[in-house]
């Protein structure tokens, strides 16, 4: 669409009926209300089943007016269903139509002041909440492959601070407040990183009076230090590329050499300072449960996406070792300590808590580190089939990469079960149609994908370094299999290209 509008009315009576099953009936409403708002649309309403013709027009009517007067999407919704049902007790027609989007949006006729945050004036806390939870969303609309428009750091913040302006300083300085600041701030590193480490700790440190604040702030801080210290060691490596050029100076050579250095050691500070706060973070809720009178394993949980944050900020760092050049004993201490943390954050295969990401993040590492296990090639297979599901559900781009992220694993644990899947095909070839493959049929944005590529070479830069402390035909091995994930990386980067 040339011009993207702000709401969709898909009013067509069987739009999300894939088959005669009931419960399958929403797959393709959310299906195109996906790949609406990704477009930019903020809000979409679909029909989920055939409606009778007098409730849908109650329906329609009543949203309509009730979204034209100044109502939110939610609540013109909710007004909607609410007096189809009283009118038309014996139709189903209410809970036809689904809705997708920011429930807290309004829709203005008058645009100019619409953008004009200056002229916004809340009235309770809540207000404020809403409103950054709407720029919130702005930012992932932003982030989206249709959208030319993406903030920058200093866009963001003096969005921000128009709306802070308007609003008291004691709503301000609320911990739930700050939690959300923080993760708005968290989306632009590494510019954002200091006024989201700033907001976090406040989160954590003000008295919460309203009982808002979540615990998860402590996650959230941890995990924007280990994505902080990744993304500094990116801008050093990106020094030491430019420092290499043919026509470089020999002064600027060394400036950038020097640069590079000093984001390395910022780099190792923060992924180190990440660490500790989720360790902490782990014994204290360990702590917790020790000092149960009951200890009662059944009451306490093991909180599986704390330690997979874990097993996230040490494989975070061994890449940041190796853009140090560090030796690779140290590399490998900081990776064991991955799959260590990842093992306990993937959860139980047998168990509703399992959880496929951490599961695949270690086998793909514990191939790189040569760690054999019988089990591995159950665990790979449980993980590929719980993607499968869950990406069956979500239609989200990562649930559907990962399906294809447990073939390189297999690639990396195993050579025999490899060549099986892949029926003697080219290995590049055949990965790379793997990624193509899980995602074929929804949209997604080309940061989304570079993510993917990043991972792949990560895995490469550990396979290259890996073989210089080997001999002979395990050097070579290791040499080659760095050579196909680099490979793979390139031509999923060439894809994307092509496609944006």
């Amino acid at each position: 669409m040339e011009i993207v509008p702000d709401l969709v009315f898909l009013n067509c009576c069987h739009l999300a009926k894939m088959d005669n099953t009931p419960r399958r009936y929403n797959r393709l409403a959310y299906s195109l209300s996906r790949e609406l708002i990704e477009m930019g649309v903020r809000c979409v309403i679909a029909a989920g089943w055939a409606v009778d013709d007098a409730a849908a027009l109650t329906f329609s009517d009543t949203f309509f007016r009730a979204f034209t007067s100044g109502d939110t999407f939610g609540k013109s919704v909710f007004k909607a269903r609410r007096k189809t049902y009283k009118m038309h007790p014996g139709r189903n027609t209410w809970g036809a139509y689904q809705a997708y989007g920011d429930p807290n949006y309004m829709l203005h006729t008058d645009k100019e002041e619409d953008d004009d945050d200056d002229h916004w004036r809340p009235v309770a806390p809540q207000e404020l909440e809403d409103r950054l939870k709407s720029l919130s969303i702005d930012l992932k609309c932003s982030k989206s492959s249709y959208t030319e428009n993406q903030y920058n750091y200093h866009e963001l913040n003096k969005r921000i601070q128009k709306i802070l302006n308007c609003a008291p300083q004691r709503w301000i300085c609320k911990p739930h407040i700050q939690y959300i600041l923080a993760e708005l701030f968290g989306t632009i590193l590494p510019d954002g990183f200091e006024q989201a480490e700033q907001a976090c700790q406040k989160a954590i440190t003000e008295e919460d009076k309203d009982g808002n604040a979540p615990i998860k702030a402590l996650e959230l801080l941890g995990n924007l230090e280990s994505k902080h210290s990744e993304r500094l060691s990116e801008i050093a490596e990106e020094k030491i590329i430019a420092s290499n050029e043919n026509d470089i100076e020999r002064k600027d050579k060394s400036i950038l050499l020097n640069e590079s250095k000093l984001l390395l050691k910022e780099a190792l500070y923060f992924s180190e300072k990440s660490i500790n706060r989720i360790q902490g973070l782990i014994k204290i809720t360990h702590k917790m449960h020790d000092l149960s009178p009951t200890n009662n394993s059944n009451i306490f949980s093991k909180n599986t996406e704390r330690f997979a944050l874990l097993g996230g900020a040490w494989k975070r760092k061994a890449i940041i070792l190796i853009r140090k050049n560090d030796n690779w004993k140290n590399i490998t201490s900081a990776l064991e300590n991955s799959v260590k943390y990842y093992k306990y954050g993937e959860g139980s295969s047998l168990e509703s808590d399992f959880n496929p990401y951490a599961a695949v993040n270690r086998l793909q590492i514990s191939g790189i580190l040569n760690i054999k296990n019988t089990n591995h090639l159950i665990l790979a297979e449980k993980a590929q089939v719980t993607a499968r599901k869950t990406f069956e559900k979500s239609l989200d781009f990562f649930d559907g990469i990962m399906v294809a992220d447990v073939v390189t694993a297999i690639f990396l644990i195993d050579d025999e079960r490899f060549k099986e899947l892949s029926d003697e095909k080219d290995d590049e070839e055949f990965i790379v149609q793997s990624y193509i493959d899980s995602v074929k049929g929804i949209k997604y944005s080309a940061n989304e994908f570079d993510s993917v590529t990043k991972q792949l070479k990560y895995l490469s830069l550990f396979l290259t370094k890996r073989s210089k402390s080997l001999e002979d035909e395990d050097a070579n091995n290791a040499i080659k299999k760095a050579k196909v994930l680099s490979n793979v990386s390139a031509a999923l980067k060439s894809h994307t290209l092509r496609k944006y």
